[in-house]
């Protein structure tokens, strides 16, 4: 009885000591199991959050080709602006060259009308010096109609021809005038004009450096996403490698 009792003793404890051995892979399949789709779980919540990220890239990629295609426009727009000044400013410079050349003409009319008047009453003084008629004589003094109006036509004529220069010389003197004025209220509108364009020039300059602001903005935000996303992709080969690891070690256990 005593042996049978010891050979049942050794028998139920080499059973259990199999039992115990059969275990130990079933339990460590059970804990890799629970690690690969712990990482699985991860990997997918890792690559839905690339998906939101790259939708973000995305984004900000559309919102830098719309700020730099209109920080385009607006270079164009100043560029434009500011050639259009520089031409308005060239025209005024020549206007102004027309200006002083018109008042030098009107200055050397002055002299020729002063110079006429003065030659005018010179002659008229040297007639009286020389004791020869005046041509209120001549007219005047005529014993007979035909003397009468012949003296009468040499005056007239010769006062109508030197009313007739003075005349000539006011009349270019007046359209000078007019036509310095003409320029000058020309450069005025010129100057009006450039004003304006310096005013647009200040306002594209203002929206220019917004722009700049707002693309400078944009590109810190690519490249924080950038970095957010880059750094997903080494986590999603990292989980990848945790899970082969995962599977490479059950696969040895099973083995």
């Amino acid at each position: 009885m005593k042996i049978a009792k010891k050979a049942l003793t050794v028998i139920l404890s080499a059973s259990l000591a199999a039992s115990c051995l059969w275990m130990v892979p079933s339990s460590a399949k059970s804990v890799d199991n629970a690690t690969i789709k712990s990482y699985e779980d991860q990997l997918a919540e890792n690559r839905e959050e690339q998906k939101k990220y790259q939708a973000e890239l995305n984004s900000l990629s559309d919102q830098l080709s719309d700020a730099l295609s209109y920080k385009t426009a607006l270079d164009n727009s100043l560029s434009t602006t500011s050639e259009q000044k520089i031409i308005l400013e060239s025209m005024i410079v020549e206007l102004e060259g027309q200006i002083i050349k018109l008042t030098e003409d009107e200055e050397n009319l002055k002299v020729q009308i002063e110079n006429k008047k003065q030659k005018f009453l010179d002659r008229m003084a040297a007639q009286q010096e020389s004791g020869n008629a005046s041509y209120l004589e001549l007219i005047l003094g005529a014993t007979d109609m035909t003397t009468f109006l012949s003296n009468y036509d040499y005056v007239s004529s010769v006062l109508e021809y030197d009313q007739e220069i003075i005349a000539s010389l006011l009349a270019d003197k007046e359209a000078l005038a007019k036509t310095k004025k003409e320029l000058e209220t020309t450069i005025e509108a010129k100057k009006s004009s450039i004003t304006q364009l310096e005013a647009e020039e200040t306002y594209y300059k203002s929206l220019i450096t917004k722009q700049d602001a707002l693309i400078n903005k944009i590109n810190s935000d690519t490249s924080l996403q950038q970095q957010m996303y880059n750094s997903l992709l080494a986590q999603e080969d990292e989980f990848e490698k945790s899970i082969q690891d995962a599977i490479k070690r059950q696969e040895e256990l099973e083995k």
